[in-house]
């Protein structure tokens, strides 16, 4: 055999078939494809398919086709048709099947596929929902169930594919034009956008500030009478002609081919910033409503994001709200004043902010790269919010935990009432850390009776009502204390997955449970303490100032 022949034989035997399963939406068919990039590019081996809906799938064929080796696709979701609409995938023999899409008819689908291993939900042998990989239970618990969550969708999706490095750049933002931004000011739903009126004055502000500017608005079909109504507004009379209106009449893959002449984009939480971000455009996002922009912005390190300090942000789609009270938490000057600040020769007020921004214009954020690893962090201040605070300590704890990756990120600084929360916090976390370690007592209990050569039936049964209890305790606690829901939720669905299983191995997988779990409780305990210790330093500092000041 000679060598090129040597070589092809030995490509063949270390390549690894994938087949990725994202039936939800286009943006997040983009999120899945950046995931994927880079993966392969430090597994240059692995050849990737992908199973998607038809209808939302088409409109970035282009990009797709790219990349995947083949494209299956399902849009019918009745239990009698979804095996008939992958057939074709069905014929493959996968390495690994690893679905994204995190639905229970998706878990049909991934189980209908044949694969060496699975990743994200499937179903087990008994037809439930199962999920065995440790970010996909992260992914699974923690996501779009609360606001807790640190980590960016694409960095999700690269952990359950295998890889924590990423080829994120890191921009400092230097030079910036202003010369044409780009302009998507439509949502899916109503919460999530501004209204035509309060656009048209962003707009303004921005083209009376910049007089060099020209704003290209884009968007659907669905968005063409919203559009006019922005271009049309009595605010823009004057400044009409240097809004460029391609709303309805450009596709995404037209769209795409003009990015190159952007110079920043401007927007709300959509597929087209993700497609700008993936042409390194700087972005700002003006997120609202059911928007997590910690985990959705474009995905680099020059993206801005712009959120309110409503108390009820971020919400959830099913949730009632007849105000949309984070509308007006942020006010429209805010934009030209960030796009103002970023255009200044040598500025440094929003790439290095000291202060945080007030109270009726909103809170200013940006992507920053730790370990190849996106964390959104809000610029500067002494005030941050209690959920600022629980993602950062929780982006340091889960990439030690499940990363094995030491972050050095600095810990926020707090106001007192967020040093009261955080001590409160203390308290749940203690609790929970004692919740854990009787799982361990409990656990061990059985697994004794077990190596036991006169194993007591008995006590097996009265320790597992033990820790049925313990179970029902810790989903008390989430309610009690919501901060800690991504800890106890990991926790309750990996146990809930080791099914299929011998009494002995079950209490040795739930002992080991148990056991992270506590050792969990225990580093974020310790970032708790060190972060209210340096805090109560600070605070104390600032109220001597205070008397000083009012001594004086």
């Amino acid at each position: 055999m000679n060598s090129s022949n040597s070589l092809l034989h030995k490509q063949s035997q270390t390549s690894k078939s994938v087949c990725i399963l994202q039936l939800t939406r286009a943006g997040d068919l983009i999120q899945t494809l950046q995931a994927a990039k880079d993966y392969l590019f430090f597994h240059p081996e692995t050849k990737f398919d992908l199973i998607a809906r038809y209808k939302i799938s088409q409109p970035i064929l282009f990009l797709l086709e790219t990349f995947y080796e083949n494209i299956f696709y399902i849009d019918e979701f009745s239990a009698s048709d979804y095996t008939q609409e992958c057939w074709s995938a069905r014929s493959h023999l996968y390495d690994e099947v690893i679905n994204l899409s995190f639905s229970p008819i998706s878990a049909k689908v991934a189980a209908t596929l044949k694969a060496t291993s699975y990743k994200g939900l499937t179903l087990d042998s008994d037809g439930k929902i199962s999920v065995s990989d440790r970010w996909s239970t992260y992914f699974y618990g923690s996501v779009n169930t609360g606001s807790y969550n640190p980590f960016h969708i694409i960095d999700l999706f690269r952990f359950i594919i295998g890889e924590t490095r990423s080829r994120v750049k890191i921009s400092t933002l230097e030079d910036i034009d202003f010369n044409k931004i780009l302009l998507h000011p439509f949502a899916s739903l109503e919460r999530k956008r501004w209204s035509a009126d309060k656009w048209a004055d962003v707009t303004s502000k921005i083209l009376s500030s910049l007089p060099d500017c020209q704003i290209i608005l884009v968007g659907g079909k669905e968005d063409e009478q919203e559009a006019l109504e922005l271009v049309n507004h009595s605010i823009l009379r004057k400044l009409k002609n240097r809004v460029t209106n391609l709303v309805g009449s450009t596709s995404l893959e037209d769209l795409w081919k003009s990015l190159p002449e952007i110079d920043f984009f401007l927007g709300h939480d959509s597929l087209v910033g993700n497609l700008c971000a993936l042409k390194d455009i700087p972005c700002l996002t003006v997120a609202l409503g059911c928007v997590r922009p910690w985990e959705t912005t474009p995905y680099a390190s020059h993206s801005f994001s712009l959120r309110p300090s409503s108390k009820c942000f971020p919400c959830f789609p099913d949730e009632t709200c007849s105000y949309y009270q984070c509308h007006y938490d942020i006010s429209s000057s805010c934009i030209s004043e960030i796009i103002s600040d970023l255009s200044a020769p040598n500025s440094t007020r929003i790439s290095q902010s000291q202060t945080i921004l007030s109270k009726d214009t909103g809170l200013v954020s940006k992507s920053l790269v730790y370990d190849g690893i996106i964390f959104h962090s809000l610029l500067g201040g002494n005030n941050a919010p209690i959920g600022e605070i629980v993602r950062t300590v929780y982006f340091i704890a889960w990439n030690f935990f499940l990363n094995d990756i030491e972050i050095n990120l600095p810990l926020p600084k707090i106001s007192e009432s967020g040093h009261s929360s955080l001590l409160k916090l203390t308290e749940g976390l203690k609790y929970c850390y004692e919740l854990f370690e009787f799982g361990k007592r409990y656990s061990k209990y059985i697994l004794d009776e077990c190596l036991s050569l006169t194993p007591n039936i008995k006590n097996v049964k009265d320790n597992s009502l033990k820790l049925s209890e313990i179970e029902e305790l810790l989903i008390a606690l989430k309610s009690t204390y919501p901060e800690l829901s991504p800890v106890v939720a990991f926790g309750i669905l990996e146990r809930s997955n080791f099914c299929n299983v011998g009494i002995k191995e079950l209490a040795y997988k739930n002992f080991s449970s148990y056991n992270e779990g506590s050792l969990l409780c225990n580093v974020i305990f310790d970032l708790l303490t060190k972060l209210i210790s340096e805090n109560k330093q600070l605070l104390n500092i600032r109220q001597k100032e205070i008397l000083g000041e009012g001594n004086g």
